[in-house]
């Protein structure tokens, strides 16, 4: 009878300790929002010019803020447009209105270990459930500081 107590006394230790490593395992640490996320490059050779974007998310003033920079041909980086952002978990929001345009731009994204996936918009398009034409997610690769 001791045998038979002490075996399930070793079975019940052993399956608190594997389910304790099981749930430290499956706990993953929050990914940080600060950083910098670029897509940038050189166009066709023939061109040389440099396209893509820059997002560089920084905290300070009790908030998260973007600064954007988007090269859509050229061969110097443009203006940066800040912005404030709105955080919920690993998900972000802002609208920012670049130089020389009309309209302001909502952008929308998830940031993860590896990067930024953005989305772009009008405050009306973002507000749809479904994204939109004009809305294609561009991939943003996380930059070393």
């Amino acid at each position: 009878m001791r045998l038979i107590s002490r075996a399930v006394l070793v079975c019940c230790v052993l399956l608190v300790v594997a389910s304790a490593a099981l749930a430290q395992k499956r706990s993953v640490p929050p990914v940080r929002i600060e950083g910098t996320y670029d897509n940038l490059h050189v166009g066709p050779p023939e061109s040389g010019d440099l396209e893509g974007m820059r997002v560089m998310l920084i905290d300070g003033g009790g908030g998260i803020y973007a600064i954007v920079q988007e090269a859509a041909g050229g061969v110097e980086l443009p203006q940066p447009t800040m912005a404030e952002v709105v955080v919920r978990g690993n998900a972000i929001t802002f609208t920012l209105k670049f130089p020389n345009q009309d309209e302001p731009e909502t952008f929308s994204g998830k940031v993860s270990a590896s990067g930024l996936t953005l989305r772009r918009g009008t405050a009306v398009q973002m507000a749809k459930p479904k994204p939109q034409p004009g809305q294609a997610a561009v991939f943003l690769k996380r930059r070393k500081c």
